[in-house]
């Protein structure tokens, strides 16, 4: 099977958190999900350790792969039932991921409106769209 570094895994994890967030393409800096995983991979490795023995191999070089026999319904096991439905339904667990995260980034992004107003709001959206272009300037 293909081959990936944990860091790569780590990375693919924390892009489900931000799949089909609005935001991440209208003010965040596109390397959000780099940002994270890069500092953090010891933290990540201890935190996924419990779960990488069962699912992936490591050769001797380090780089990792599926382990032989993993299916996707062992996968599915660890997740919660809204998931697996919202995967049944859409036959994708990234279209079912992006319909959740979705859902929840715009809810987040009105809450926060309505909390902060709309001046402190748009001050706000205005830092976030800066950033955003330095992301892409590098």
């Amino acid at each position: 099977g293909k081959e990936f570094t944990a860091e790569d895994l780590f990375m693919a994890i924390t892009g489900l958190s931000y799949r089909g967030d609005f935001r991440m393409w209208i003010g965040e800096d596109r390397n959000k999900v780099r940002n994270i995983v890069r500092p953090n991979v010891a933290e990540f490795e201890k935190l996924y350790q419990p779960f990488m023995g069962e699912l992936v191999e490591m050769n001797h070089s380090g780089m990792m792969r599926k382990r032989e026999g993993v299916t996707l319904e062992n996968y599915l096991e660890s997740l919660p039932l809204c998931v697996c439905h919202q995967i049944c339904n859409r036959k994708s667990l990234s279209s079912a991921l992006s319909s959740i995260v979705q859902a929840s980034s715009i809810k987040q992004s009105a809450k926060g409106i309505l909390t902060a107003g709309i001046a402190k709001s748009l001050v706000y959206g205005a830092e976030k769209v800066s950033k955003l272009v330095g992301s892409i300037k590098r």
